[in-house]
């Protein structure tokens, strides 16, 4: 992903699908259950939380998504989001959190504090952007599977989308 891309929503919608609106996380951490699709700060999967970031000689509260370590995680681009409606095949599962800040699929993005020369924004631009990654998710503990598109995020609160792919008839 590009810097400079912004987030898209589609114009067909998913019917299967939930939607999440996390708390503000400038008020408080957001801890969210897949399995359950509740809150729960005790058994959660995915958090919005606050982290300190450096820039320059300060370092300023930021909103970042982590993913905890009872999940697997894999980004599937090949598809529209509302096009999956299976397992893909040959999916490569990772178990590092890369949605946090400064790392490769990193959910939230702050053009303000970005170093990658390739990237092309604007001069001053502070804007937090949302990835347009579609995620799938594997929870460890039950092994079903998720797919997961982070869609806006607005005066500290974020929404996504989620629906469990390996659902049994």
């Amino acid at each position: 992903m590009g810097c400079d891309e912004n987030s898209t929503n589609e114009q067909n919608a998913c019917s299967e699908c939930i939607e999440v609106y996390t708390s503000d996380w400038s008020e408080a951490p957001f801890y969210y259950n897949l399995v359950t699709n509740e809150e729960d700060v005790t058994d959660w999967h995915i958090s919005l939380q606050k982290i300190e970031v450096p820039l320059g000689d300060n370092t300023y509260p930021m909103p970042s998504i982590i993913m905890n370590s009872n999940v697997f995680i894999s980004i599937y681009n090949e598809l529209s989001f509302n096009d999956i409606t299976t397992t893909p095949d040959e999916i490569e599962w990772s178990a590092e959190s890369l949605t946090s800040y400064k790392n490769e699929y990193e959910v939230l993005h702050y053009p303000g504090t970005c170093e990658i020369s390739s990237h092309n924004h604007p001069p001053g631009d502070h804007k937090i952007q949302v990835s347009n990654y579609n995620y799938l998710i594997k929870e460890t503990s039950t092994n079903n599977i998720y797919k997961l598109h982070f869609e806006v995020y607005v005066s500290g609160i974020v929404m996504f989308k989620l629906s469990q792919l390996n659902i049994e008839d």
